[in-house]
């Protein structure tokens, strides 16, 4: 049996259905494919064995979805390791569409002298629902000619997950992402204070550094650094000037005794870039469900900003036809939301120098 790299079960199921859809074998020639390409006890056989009984996992027509939870949850957790997020620990990680309570403010303690009154301080907090209808989607269209192919599974699989990592990444680091309402969360230090960078040296970059350890009111114990691989590498570069303090290059490290993780979705051009302070026991998160689907049937608008509405009907562009041109559209789908649980815990450096193009 061929050895499966995980979360491939999932797009191999799909890839079986879709070959089965274009030879009209249906269930069965699904299942045929999947034995006969991955063997009888395989995962994916398992799965689009489990699909024949049924039917249909989702909706009407047999295969338009298939929602096997295990393999699913499998493609998932080769997601999280390419997102900020699924590197960031101490989460504080809340059920869908339930109420939360977030703390504005904490209770202050007191010294206090034998028979003397306990000074009153006052806690705030503030009620927060995390409904995660926002989504994450990547969505592409190949010929059925890879899904055929020896280790095309394989491509879509990477393809699709760092698809769906970089935009969750992209807003999630983005400071000026203020979020679209149903559509996109703000940026978890959006409306954080911000420190304009000081300088191109080594004692601009400890100034700097301090500077935001100053401004930063969350948890250090549970703090991160998040910041660009070139601005990471051109860190390094100064560490003999930097102390011990620092130990950081492209791939990450630690600055002043915290975590320093590097993602290439965090902005870098020729004004600079940032650098991003975040308490991550403060970030509230609510992952929904994840789907992958596909279809070789209908039209795809073959376009990065599609005009495509189906809220507001609106007529879409670029129409390719899938059946026509020997296509497939597959689909994934991520649902998550985030808010930052207590003001002051997230801090960015703009303007960082190092590593700018």
């Amino acid at each position: 049996m061929e050895y499966s790299p995980r979360g491939s079960a999932i797009v191999r199921a799909l890839i079986c259905n879709l070959l089965a859809q274009k030879d009209a074998s249906g269930p069965v020639g699904a299942l045929r494919i999947a034995e006969t390409r991955w063997g009888k006890t395989s995962e994916v056989a398992t799965i689009v064995r489990a699909a024949v009984a049924g039917g249909s996992t989702a909706s009407g027509a047999w295969g338009s979805e298939l929602e096997a939870q295990s393999a699913v949850a499998e493609f998932l957790e080769i997601v999280k390791p390419l997102t900020i997020i699924g590197r960031m620990e101490n989460l504080r990680r809340v059920p869908v569409n339930a109420p939360v309570v977030k703390q504005s403010s904490g209770a202050t303690g007191y010294w206090v002298a034998q028979g003397r009154a306990t000074p009153l301080s006052s806690m705030a907090f503030d009620r927060t629902k995390l409904e995660a209808r926002m989504r994450v989607g990547a969505l592409v269209v190949v010929s059925n000619d890879l899904l055929e192919a020896a280790g095309g599974d394989n491509i879509l699989r990477g393809d699709l997950a760092l698809a769906v990592a970089t935009a969750t990444d992209l807003a999630f680091i983005d400071y000026l992402n203020a979020g679209v309402a149903g559509k996109m969360p703000a940026g978890i230090a959006y409306g954080a204070p911000a420190i304009a960078a000081s300088g191109t040296d080594a004692a601009a970059f400890k100034a700097d550094i301090a500077n935001a350890l100053e401004a930063f009111t969350g948890s250090l114990v549970n703090a991160v650094w998040v910041a660009h691989p070139r601005a990471g590498a051109a860190i390094g570069l100064m560490n003999g000037s930097l102390g011990v303090a620092c130990n950081v290059g492209a791939r990450g490290g630690e600055l002043a005794g915290l975590p320093f993780l590097t993602s290439e979705s965090v902005e870098i051009t020729t004004d600079g870039t940032t650098i991003t302070l975040i308490d991550a026991s403060s970030v509230l998160i609510a992952e929904g469900a994840v789907t992958l689907s596909q279809s070789n049937e209908g039209a795809v608008e073959m376009d990065t900003t599609p005009t495509g509405d189906g809220t507001t009907p609106t007529a879409a562009t670029t129409l390719v036809p899938l059946w026509q041109t020997e296509s497939t559209g597959i689909k994934a789908e991520r649902h998550i939301e985030w808010e930052l649980g207590r003001p002051g815990a997230a801090v960015v450096i703009t303007h960082v120098p190092y590593g700018a193009n």
